[in-house]
Parts: C-alpha cells; structure tokens; sequence
C-alpha cells in the first residue's frame, strides 16, 4: 500500500527534525511499512500505524499548504511578466493540488483508523 510507504517515509522525515517525539513515536513508522508490505499484525498496532499515517499525512498537507502562501503572494507581485507568472502558476497548482491528495490521505485514512478502532473496541468488549 503506497500510502503507507509514504507515511513511513515522510514519518522518518518528521521525526528526524522534531527529535523530541522520537521517544513517543520511534517505532510507528516501522509499523506504517509493516503495513505497506501487507504483514498480519494485531488490531491495536494496525490502529496505531493508521493513526500516525493519518498525522503524517496531514502535516504534509499542511506543510504544502504553507508553500503555496509565498508562491500565492510572488505570483500577486509579478503577474505582470508572463513567462514568470506561467511557471509560478503551474507551480502554485501543483502544489496545490499535492496538498489536495494529501488531505483526502489523511481523510481516508482517518476513517480507514476509527473503523478499525471500533472494531478494535467490539473486539475488547466480548473477550
């Protein structure tokens, strides 16, 4: 599952610049490629690699989104020279649209993890 392959990734990628979760959360991108390789594992640790894959992905939405306010405001400045613009734009919609898919990651994710939660809960209930 390339979703969780990338969560794994852009999971490293966070943790190596806040050092400070790497205690809390270490081991969960680990999980998220155990995921991505399709290995069987318990409902809890598949809930909580969906749930650090559903966080990743939405910091990397919102990371992308920050990019687009200075490329929003140089496209503003210079819409007067074309060949400037035309690259800005395409830009500015691209990653636009990046931060699109990765928000709807986020938000497929997010249900894929309160399904499993409560199934994880039911689960809890009976045994």
């Amino acid at each position: 599952m390339m979703e969780y392959w990338l969560a794994d990734r852009f999971g490293r990628a966070w943790l190596r610049f806040h050092g400070s979760l790497r205690p809390l959360l270490g081991d969960l991108p680990g999980e998220c490629a155990r995921v991505a390789r399709g290995e069987t594992m318990p409902a809890g640790r598949l809930w909580l690699a969906q749930d650090f894959a559903a966080r990743v992905w939405w910091r990397f939405g919102m990371a992308t989104c920050l990019l687009l306010l200075p490329g929003g405001f140089a496209l503003g400045i210079l819409r007067h020279v074309h060949a400037v613009a035309t690259v800005l734009a395409a830009a500015f919609y691209a990653l636009l649209c990046v931060a699109g898919v990765a928000v709807a990651e986020a938000a497929m994710i997010r249900w894929r993890c309160n399904q499993n939660r409560l199934h994880y809960a039911i689960l809890e209930v009976r045994f």
